[in-house]
């Protein structure tokens, strides 16, 4: 018997497992397989168990038939038949999210590897593990589930789980799911193993220890920005390393509303965000968390399909690809003002963090973005460009409006720091502002806009020596 239900997801495709559709059913269902168990002779009805009794002693009838035996089909039948009356249970979800920087293969390639994978019989070291696997053209999607059993002893009796890990690969969105079920599923060590192989087999990536992707702050924010449809129900904030303060908000509110109320502004403004919870789909019973920290997403609203996260990986894959422009570059300009200008280390920081501030003021003056997604955005992609030697095209007659509203010690410490010449240091500026309003309703697109702008740039720029 089953100590606990399989926390199935995305590989249980509408099957369960006699010990849970008992265990589903309630009293009045109950009652009735007890007398048609009386009725067939199955029990004697020399006892009547008491309500939280009844799955486990339903089942042991199950069980005490010879299997596969006619009288054993024809209980399971009646099993089958007052489970079908009832709204099949749900588990809650829970998943750490990897990021795949490689190629990923096509359905049918990925499909055989995953084929020879388990025709050579890999056993990971773990005795009796099965491997199966789902395909799905329709949303070039591959489910694999890893199962093994696991023994327990107490007082004599031999107790079997069953462990299920399943991984859920993404081919079109380079994003990888791993069930991560306390208890319910494999050991960190075995899980790390499955995602890894499974991982080489369907992609380009090759003898690398792939980790769950951390979520920045910046992310985060990004998140609940895009679109109206992920309003914020949770906001954790992490408090100089010290403490955490969690915001909950039980009114269906956007970004924009929730951080003019001066409760929520003062931590939204000062604090980095770690995890947040959002409603999905316009539906306020669809909740789902993104731990930043922890590279993961769960829910515990039990009423999740695996379309709903199927839409939700489709929203941040576009910021999982293009996290580059989610963080902040203040440790490299850090690092580049170490070695390009004269001062104490003291004095340097003062510098950068003065040239940061600067320039986040201006954007903040040209967008008044109370969100600060879209200011952190243009500022992390500034400096991007800067360290990376990555000019954007401008037009020389109109980045020099820019230059009067910045004090002149700003751009003379930010071209000796990044050996960039201030032209082209306020025409990148210049141009991502106009990207800014030409997107400045959907930061997906201003995202998007951003990268093909920076991709385009395939040298480095000529005399970037900053004299």
């Amino acid at each position: 018997m089953s100590l606990k239900e399989q926390k199935l997801f995305f590989t249980r495709n509408g099957e369960f497992t006699v010990w849970e559709k008992l265990n589903a059913l309630s009293q009045p269902l109950w009652d009735d397989l007890y007398y048609f168990a009386l009725d067939k002779g199955f029990i004697d009805g020399r006892g009547y168990p008491d309500d939280e009794e009844f799955p486990s002693f339903l089942y042991r009838a199950y069980e005490s038939l010879e299997e596969s035996t006619p009288e054993q089909q024809t209980f399971e039948l009646e099993i089958n038949s007052l489970f079908s009356t009832i709204e099949s249970p749900r588990c809650d979800f829970n998943a750490l999210i990897f990021h795949v920087p490689f190629s990923m293969l096509d359905l049918e390639s990925a499909k055989m590897n995953i084929e020879a994978l388990i025709t050579s019989k890999h056993d990971f070291d773990i005795q009796g593990l099965e491997i199966e696997y789902w395909c799905y053209s329709t949303k070039n999607v591959i489910d694999i589930r890893f199962t093994s059993e696991k023994n327990s002893y107490f007082k004599e009796n031999n107790n079997i789980q069953y462990l299920h890990t399943e991984i859920r690969v993404y081919l079109d969105l380079n994003v990888a799911l791993l069930t991560n079920f306390s208890q319910y599923t494999h050991s960190d060590t075995d899980k790390n193993k499955f995602i890894t192989t499974i991982l080489t087999t369907v992609s380009t990536l090759r003898n690398t220890t792939i980790i769950p992707i951390s979520l920045s702050d910046h992310t985060l924010r990004k998140l609940i920005v895009m679109e109206d449809q992920n309003l914020p129900a949770k906001l954790k904030f992490h408090i100089e390393g010290r403490f955490k303060v969690d915001i909950d908000i039980n009114h269906n509110t956007n970004v924009r509303d929730l951080v003019s109320q001066e409760e929520i502004k003062y931590f939204y403004d000062k604090y980095p965000l770690s995890l947040i919870r959002v409603k999905i789909r316009d539906d306020d019973e669809k909740l789902i968390s993104l731990d930043g920290v922890a590279g993961k997403m769960f829910s515990r609203s039990l009423n999740l399909e695996p379309e709903d996260i199927d839409e939700f990986v489709k929203k941040i894959s576009i910021l999982l690809s293009y996290d580059y422009l989610n963080v902040n570059y203040r440790k490299e300009l850090g690092r580049l003002a170490y070695h390009n200008i004269i001062g104490s280390d003291q004095q340097k920081d003062n510098i950068v963090s003065t040239i940061y501030k600067n320039i986040e003021a201006y954007i903040f003056s040209e967008t008044q973005d109370i969100t600060g997604v879209f200011v952190k955005l243009i500022s992390n992609s500034l400096f991007y460009c800067l360290k990376e030697k990555k000019i954007l095209p401008y037009n020389a007659n109109e980045y020099s409006e820019i230059s009067g509203k910045f004090d002149d010690r700003t751009i003379s410490y930010l071209q000796r720091i990044t050996k960039v010449q201030s032209n082209d240091i306020m025409g990148t500026l210049k141009s991502l502002l106009d990207l800014y309003e030409r997107n400045q309703d959907d930061v997906t697109k201003l995202t998007l806009a951003i990268h093909e702008s920076i991709r385009n740039i395939t040298e480095l720029i000529p005399n970037a020596s900053g004299q």
